[in-house]
C-alpha cells in the first residue's frame, strides 16, 4: 500500500510543471472537439498567448490529464519513484489528484435585491450560477442558457404605529441552465464608429481608415489603439498668443486671438 503511494506522488510531482500550464485548459464547452486535429496545431506551439481562440476552447474540454498529454501529443512522464521528490517531507500529507473546475452551472451564494430598511428572510440562497475557469484572460465562464425563478421570502414590515406586519413576497432572480468559455470583450464592447469586431481575437481593432495610414506613416505622430485617435508624439505648451496645432505638432500664431486684438 506504501509502495503504491509512494508510486502515485513520484508521478504527481513529475507532471506538475506540465500542469501548471495545462491546468488552465480544463473547461467546459458545448462545441464539439476534435482532439486528433488539435494536437497536430497545439503540438507545434505550446506558447499560450500564440494559441488560437479555437486552440483554446479545445483545449478547454479536456477533462484528465491523460487527455492534456493527447492534446498537447506528447508522452506521459516516467512514474518510477524519483528519490530527490519524495522523501519524509510528505510522508504525512494528505495528496489527491487535481480535478479542473470546468465551466459549468454550479450552486453559488446570491444575496437577494430586496429594497432596504424592512427584513427580509432568506437574505441569500443557493441558485445554479455559471461556474469554474477558463483558458488565459481572454476567455471567461459566460451563461448560454438562464431561466427566470422566483424566490419566496418573508417581508417584516417596519411598522412605526405598532407591532411588525410579516408577509411573503416573491423576488426575481435568474438561475443558468447551460454555460461556456467565450471571449472575454463581445462585439458589443466596440465602438461601432471607429472600432470592428475581431470574433477570432476577441478583441476590437481601429477600422482602416486613411487618417490611420496617415498617423503611421508619420514621424511626428502615433496612433492610440484603445481610442483609435492620432496624437503628436511631443506635445507641449505654447507661449501667449499661441496655439498648439495637432497636424504640424507645432505651435502656431492664434489667428482667433489675432483677429479679437
Amino acid at each position: 500500500m506504501r509502495a503504491k503511494m509512494v508510486l502515485k506522488l513520484a508521478g504527481l510531482f513529475r507532471i506538475l510543471p506540465l500542469l501548471a500550464y495545462a491546468s488552465s485548459f480544463l473547461i467546459y464547452s458545448e462545441t464539439p472537439r476534435n482532439s486528433e486535429n488539435a494536437a497536430s496545431r497545439i503540438s507545434s506551439d505550446l506558447d499560450i498567448n500564440n494559441l488560437s481562440i479555437e486552440d483554446l476552447k479545445t483545449l478547454s474540454n479536456v477533462t484528465d490529464w491523460g487527455e492534456v498529454l493527447s492534446l498537447l501529443g506528447i508522452d506521459a512522464p516516467d512514474r518510477k519513484v524519483d528519490e530527490d521528490v519524495v522523501d519524509g517531507s510528505f510522508s504525512n500529507a494528505i495528496i489527491i489528484d487535481g480535478e479542473q473546475a470546468i465551466c459549468k452551472p454550479e450552486l453559488k451564494t446570491v444575496e437577494l435585491k430586496t429594497p432596504p430598511g424592512d427584513l427580509y428572510f432568506p437574505r441569500c440562497v443557493r441558485l445554479l450560477h455559471c461556474g469554474g475557469c477558463c483558458i488565459g484572460d481572454l476567455l471567461s465562464c459566460q451563461p448560454t442558457a438562464t431561466q427566470p425563478v422566483y424566490i419566496k421570502v418573508m417581508k417584516v414590515a417596519n411598522n412605526m404605529r405598532g407591532r411588525p406586519s410579516p408577509s411573503y413576497e416573491l423576488i426575481e432572480e435568474e438561475e443558468h441552465l447551460a454555460c461556456t468559455c467565450d471571449c472575454r470583450i463581445q462585439a458589443h464592447h466596440c465602438d461601432p464608429d471607429t472600432q470592428v469586431y475581431r470574433q477570432t481575437h476577441c478583441d476590437c481593432v481601429c477600422k482602416d481608415t486613411p487618417e490611420q495610414s496617415w498617423c503611421l506613416a508619420s514621424n511626428l505622430h502615433s496612433w492610440d489603439i484603445n481610442k483609435c485617435k492620432c496624437h503628436c508624439r511631443r506635445p507641449r505648451d505654447c507661449g501667449t498668443g499661441e496655439v498648439f496645432d495637432h497636424t504640424t505638432c507645432r505651435c502656431k500664431v492664434d489667428e482667433g486671438e489675432k483677429h479679437d486684438g
